[in-house]
């Protein structure tokens, strides 16, 4: 093994550049890239960070760090002098929060999704046999002080216990209660 640096060349193109003591490449250097077949690529830091920069193009820049047990997805500036985090793995608890880096919860934990544009924090859930994007999908937010259940579509909001609905709000606006459907023609509670 080598004592001092490292670099692996492409057509006498520099590409991956290590110490003896950093990172330990199984693989080949290729015209688009690197490739490694076997062994993983570790990053051995105190936080280390994974880059992806896209050359020419502004407000492309993304890295993967981590710190203090924690993972951040995070968008760069052009400068990369500043992060902003997008996602975020607390690796103590597991919580996710996506635009935010700091989910709280009351009690137990899971994923908060955090939007301050005005817009609504959003968890779309879309079935590709009706079309992705769009209107499509049913979609679950919170905006200002109110929480909202969504569905985009002409169809129902069902919930089911052990398989089976126990309550549903129909196409029609109809609240049903241990029902499967409107058992007369008044709007309302069945």
């Amino acid at each position: 093994e080598p004592d001092g640096p490292v670099t692996l060349y492409n057509n006498n193109d520099p590409k991956l550049a290590t110490t003896a003591t950093g990172i330990d490449v199984t693989g080949t250097i290729l015209a688009d890239g690197l490739t490694v077949d076997g062994s993983p690529v570790r990053f051995n830091s105190t936080a280390p960070m994974l880059y992806f920069m896209e050359t020419g193009v502004t407000d492309s820049n993304h890295r993967i760090r981590q710190n203090a047990g924690n993972l951040y997805f995070q968008k760069l500036s052009d400068d990369e002098a500043t992060a902003t985090d997008r996602m975020f793995i607390d690796g103590g608890t597991g919580n996710v929060g996506i635009g935010t880096s700091s989910p709280s919860f009351a009690t137990g934990g899971g994923l908060e999704v955090n939007y301050s544009a005005g817009l609504g924090s959003h968890i779309k859930l879309t079935d590709s046999a009706s079309g992705a994007g769009g209107s499509n999908g049913f979609d679950l937010y919170a905006f200002n002080t109110s929480g909202y259940i969504e569905n985009y579509e002409a169809g129902s909001i069902i919930f089911r216990n052990g398989g089976d609905q126990r309550m549903a709000i129909d196409s029609s606006g109809n609240l049903l209660v241990g029902q499967t459907a409107a058992s007369n023609t008044a709007n309302g509670t069945y």
